[in-house]
């Protein structure tokens, strides 16, 4: 019971917590953002850029309730979008971890058990990684010939081996008399089709990323794109979104990769696209803003819902 209580108190320290450093990094962005020396050629880019990343967010929270439901756990998705935002607002205080317990409280209020919501957090990170390096591969090799046939067995077969692995580990593990052996039982329910399906809309998701990247160097520094070459624009764009998000999150003591994303961003932006070091750290900085300002307005969506549809739990 005290357990219970503790984690409880843990829950709202990191909401608060979190929410103040999520304001900070917000403020401290724009204003770097005012203080640069890089000026908007097309203002009107900026709606379609804030639109991709809102509905870059809102793949992050339907790929959660396929997850749920992949284990057996239904919840309409108007109860998704009220908590996932908002109970992961402690991942901004240094050490991802928070946001995990924060999210594992949440999920109780709808009778899930914190090894399923671990399990399930387990599952996203995984997914997002594969699919991440999926694209990587795809997109950073320049192959022909047998080489592109090789490239497309080794991506495809990277996630088949992942879940294959975790799904007979697990099946081992759960007939192990271990304390820690229910962690893998939610592990098992995950099938085939959910493991792929999960895997296919975060490899969309980074192909948002890709595109609102794209519209951002637009925004500042427009160039002739044509039907022709706008998609490999944009899955060069994507990867390397992907890269400074999973180097963030390597970096467990600076909350939400703060500093590490932008970083390699901004590196590759130079390397890869041609863009000068001024235009590269804009964009960087420009998108963890968009970022941001995508999370506030789905936590005002959040807030709302629970102003006028509370928990009665």
């Amino acid at each position: 019971m005290n357990w219970i209580l503790d984690k409880k108190y843990i829950y709202w320290i990191g909401l608060f917590l979190g929410s103040g450093l999520f304001l900070y990094q917000l403020s401290v962005g724009i204003h770097s953002i005012k203080q640069g020396d890089i000026y908007f050629v097309n203002d009107w880019i900026i709606l379609f850029i804030f639109l991709a990343a809102l509905f870059a967010v809102f793949t992050q929270m339907f790929n959660w309730q396929i997850i749920l439901t992949g284990m057996g756990i239904r919840i309409p998705f108007i109860e998704i979008s009220k908590g996932y935002v908002y109970s992961f607002l402690p991942r901004y205080i240094p050490g991802s971890v928070w946001g995990y317990l924060s999210r594992g409280e949440w999920l109780r209020q709808h009778g899930v058990e914190y090894s399923e919501t671990n399990t399930a957090s387990f599952i996203e990170i995984l997914t997002t990684f594969i699919s991440g390096i999926v694209l990587i591969g795809v997109t950073f090799n320049q192959v022909n010939g047998w080489g592109i046939l090789k490239l497309l067995l080794l991506t495809i077969s990277l996630p088949i081996l992942t879940w294959l692995l975790i799904h007979n580990s697990s099946s081992l593990v759960i007939n192990l008399t271990w304390r820690w052996s229910k962690f893998f039982i939610p592990v098992n329910r995950i099938d085939f089709k959910t493991w792929w399906v999960t895997l296919s809309i975060y490899f969309f998701h980074w192909l948002i990323w890709g595109i609102v990247i794209l519209m951002t160097i637009q925004l500042i520094s427009p160039f002739n794109v044509d039907k022709k070459n706008i998609i490999s624009l944009i899955f060069s764009c994507a990867p390397i979104f992907a890269l400074g998000w999973m180097g963030g999150f390597l970096i467990p003591f600076i909350p939400a990769g703060l500093g590490v994303r932008e970083l390699i961003i901004t590196s590759l932006l130079s390397s890869v696209i041609g863009l000068s070091p001024e235009q590269s750290t804009f964009i960087a900085t420009f998108v963890r803003i968009i970022y941001l300002l995508a999370e506030f307005l789905w936590l005002i969506w959040a807030i709302t819902l629970h102003t006028i549809r509370p928990n009665k739990t």
